[in-house]
């Protein structure tokens, strides 16, 4: 096993609080905005009553979201938080498998063993032989790289299917093969309108955080006496950062899921029949769709000139799509060979079906198996 170093960790980590904090914003609103009506309906709280309430929401509310993050996703199939899984790193137990809700809670609640030795078990990754800290060793737990060592892809695939966890893919001669003739790369133009249908079906959302937002500056009004002008200053500079931060989430989930989904794109994306594939022409990772955004968002801010990179490049990639390494493209016709679709393989009985194909590579590996 590839086993992960203490650097690496630490920055999964980093990328958690990150994902924890967002997360977080969602219900601290939610009480901001219930604690602001109810003091507008004749409830009267003092300052110190509302700091009081305020701590101790965010306590108990943060550690509650931690422990179900971290617990949750590591015992589910991606065997990985989204710190961890966006720098290829895995949690397995000692038999390189899945482990289990509870064993990734005796994980979890051994950190804080890890932690109260002033950060002792932490230290131990760097200095452990097989990377564990304390308590990774408590729960006899490991993280490892989840790509796969030289050792265990070094077996010939000549015309073999290399599978991959949670996709397929194909040889070395396949990429050719999927972004050669017939591949569509999506322009500028197309790529817009569906970005315009994105920004429709989202638009209904927004409305409604922003109602909800105009609801608690009148609330603040009416406890100003009437004082609007007051009231929209106080009332924007407290919300305003939130509501963008719930907006930069929201848009990060709707286009992630959609474009790592099976679907390859957005709506928009998929009522103009575009698609969101890597370099390879394959469907793209969570991960792989989150760099893509957070990417999108960083060049934005740049004029938008990974934008207008579309219409010039030769594979219509922005600026964002390079970075993250993905194209968009368009969605083969009906009678057309699919980029996405498996290339045929020749075989002394003509053109033999991807399902052939994989029956047939199992019976090879029985036969290796057995001499």
């Amino acid at each position: 096993m590839n086993y992960a170093g203490f650097w690496i960790r630490t920055a999964a980590y980093l990328i958690d609080l990150i994902v924890v904090f967002l997360i977080y914003l969602f219900p601290l609103i939610i009480f901001s905005v219930t604690l602001a009506v109810i003091s507008g309906m004749g409830g009267n709280f003092t300052p110190e009553q509302a700091k009081n309430m305020g701590g101790w929401f965010g306590f108990i509310t943060m550690f509650f979201l931690q422990w179900v993050y971290f617990t949750v996703m590591e015992s589910s199939e991606r065997q990985a938080t989204f710190g961890k899984k966006w720098l290829g790193l895995i949690v397995a137990d000692e038999g390189n498998n899945r482990i289990s809700y509870s064993k990734a809670n005796a994980r979890y609640w051994s950190k804080y063993l890890s932690a109260i030795i002033f950060g002792a078990g932490y230290f131990m990754v760097a200095f452990s032989q097989k990377r564990q800290g304390l308590h990774d060793k408590i729960a006899k737990t490991f993280v490892i790289k989840s790509e796969p060592t030289e050792s265990e892809i070094s077996e010939p695939s000549s015309s073999a299917v290399r599978f991959e966890k949670g996709r397929k893919s194909y040889p070395a001669a396949a990429p050719d093969r999927a972004i050669g003739n017939g591949f569509k790369y999506a322009g500028f133009w197309i790529r817009f309108w569906a970005y315009l249908l994105d920004c429709l079906i989202l638009s209904p959302i927004l409305y409604i955080e922003g109602y909800v937002s105009g609801y608690a500056i009148g609330t603040i009004v009416r406890e100003r006496g009437g004082d609007i002008k007051e009231a929209l200053k106080e009332g924007l500079m407290v919300l305003l950062p939130f509501l963008i931060l719930i907006a930069l989430v929201e848009m990060w989930l709707f286009y992630s899921f959609s474009e790592s989904s099976n679907w390859q794109g957005t709506i928009g994306k998929k009522i103009l029949g575009l698609k969101v594939v890597d370099e390879e022409g394959r469907r793209i990772e969570f991960s792989q769709a989150s760099k893509r955004f957070w990417w999108k968002i960083w060049h934005s801010l740049l004029l938008c000139i990974g934008f207008f990179t579309i219409a010039f490049d030769e594979k219509k990639q922005g600026l964002y799509d390079k970075s993250a390494k993905t194209l968009v493209i368009q969605a083969s016709e009906e009678g057309e060979e699919s980029p996405l679709k498996p290339p045929s393989v020749k075989s002394s009985g003509g053109n033999e079906s991807y399902l052939e194909m994989q029956e047939r590579l199992k019976g090879l590996s029985k036969t290796k198996a057995k001499k």
